[in-house]
Formats: structure tokens, C-alpha cells, sequence
């Protein structure tokens, strides 16, 4: 039996402090991505994430690349005409902002675009869907899922995979149009540190169980999730790399 307990907001930084701070017993485990894993750590020490000491490492379970999105009545139809509007009238286009990673691209965009965008904040990737529907923002970052929920409402501008996704075949890709990728990162399950090791290997053990289900399969590829499941010892050496 699993109690799954959500701490949104942060960039991803709650939820890291709960793992960090419970009992390492075997029985609290996880979720994160590596935005919120090693963008946290590196921008801002006093939160007091040490990826490499406060946690163990379980197993990466899949990436997802992110996609820039609009409303379908917004007039561009793909980022660079978004550019020229923003040249056009600079500072003017909102763009919602959620996490860390998305800020980061953002500058990336305006630095090879030579443009500016007005950054806005939002808590959650929630908050900026519910802005972007209601018409108080302009564009945002959101993924297939995210598009597929909103089916008719939202547009794909751009595609954040080194190739395009063979379900928006027609959205270019920003490595087409401006040379960069924006790959959310991999989420893996992390454990407190000091949890011991048949807790972690059992726990590792079931979840690329389950990750390599049909059932699963078939979800993940339908979300555009690229499964992983590597072991303990991949993971770790990842996150140290990255």
C-alpha cells in the first residue's frame, strides 16, 4: 500500500525538504526531476538541497521533453513568429513561468532571438494552464500530457526533443529554430539518506517491474514519456554528471 503525498510549488524544492527531514526507515520515498533536483541546488543554496548527500538514488523511471504552447485562438503559429510579435512590441508578451528549468529557457530564447519577453511567475505548472486559458498570460511551457488534457483549448509552438514528435509531426522543434533542446529531465525516485539498502533495491526492483508492463508501456508512450529504469548506481552517477 502506498500513501501518495503531493507538495507542489517550489520549483520542486517542498517536496525535496520532506524527503530530506524523514526517518530513513525504508518507508519514505521520492519523486522529483532533475530541474528540481540540481537547478534548486545550483540557483539557490539556502534551500539546503545537497543532491549528491541528502539522498540515495533508486532508479531514473522516464524524461519528457517540454513544449512551448499557446491558446488556439492565439495568431502565431509556431515560436518564431511569437519572436517577431515580441520584436515587434518588446516586453509585451506574456510568458508564464513555473519551475527553475522553464526560466532558463526562456533566457536561452531571448538571448538567440534577441528579444524580451515579460516573465511572470506562477506556483505551479497549474496555475500557469489556468492563466494561459483565461487569456492572462500569452504563451507557456507544457507537455503532450498537458496539450492532450486541454484537447482544442491549447496549440503547440514548439517541440523541446532533438527530433520532432511523432505525435506533433508539424510543430518544429527549438533545436530547429534557435540550436537548444528543452528536455525537462529525467524523474527518479530518491530516498533519504542513510535508508538502507534492501529497502532501496526492493523498492528499485518493483518499480522496473512495473515500468516495463504493457499497461504502463502503453501510457507512458501515449503521454510521449521516454522510459528509462536504470539502477541505483546509473542514477546516481547521472545526477553527479549533470
Amino acid at each position: 500500500t502506498f500513501l501518495l503525498e503531493l507538495r507542489t510549488g517550489g520549483n520542486g524544492a517542498p517536496a525535496l525538504q520532506g524527503v530530506k527531514r524523514a526517518e530513513p526507515d525504508g518507508y519514505t520515498f521520492g519523486i522529483t526531476s532533475s530541474t528540481a533536483l540540481i537547478l534548486n541546488a545550483i540557483v539557490n543554496a539556502e534551500l539546503g538541497i545537497d543532491p549528491l548527500k541528502d539522498f540515495v538514488a533508486v532508479a531514473d523511471l522516464w524524461t519528457i521533453h517540454s513544449m512551448i504552447v499557446a491558446r488556439e485562438d492565439f495568431p502565431a503559429k509556431d515560436v518564431r513568429d511569437v519572436v517577431a510579435m515580441a520584436k515587434a512590441n518588446p516586453g509585451s508578451l506574456r510568458f508564464g513561468v513555473a519551475s527553475t528549468g522553464v526560466r532558463l529557457w526562456l533566457t536561452m530564447l531571448e538571448e538567440r532571438a534577441g528579444v524580451k519577453f515579460l516573465g511572470i511567475p506562477y506556483k505551479s505548472g497549474n496555475d500557469v494552464t489556468i492563466a494561459l486559458l483565461g487569456g492572462h498570460i500569452d504563451i507557456s511551457n507544457d507537455n503532450i500530457v498537458g496539450i492532450a488534457r486541454q484537447k482544442g483549448k491549447l496549440k503547440a509552438l514548439a517541440y523541446g526533443g532533438p527530433t520532432r514528435s511523432p505525435q506533433f509531426p508539424g510543430v518544429p522543434t527549438m533545436r530547429e529554430m534557435y540550436q537548444f533542446d528543452m528536455m525537462t529531465g529525467p524523474s527518479g525516485v530518491l530516498a533519504p539518506a542513510g535508508t538502507p539498502a534492501p529497502a532501496v533495491n526492493w523498492v528499485h526492483r518493483e518499480l522496473i517491474r512495473a515500468l516495463k508492463t504493457p499497461e504502463i508501456m502503453k501510457m507512458l508512450d501515449a503521454g510521449g514519456y521516454f522510459p528509462i529504469g536504470n539502477s541505483p548506481e546509473e542514477y546516481a552517477n547521472s545526477i553527479r554528471a549533470e
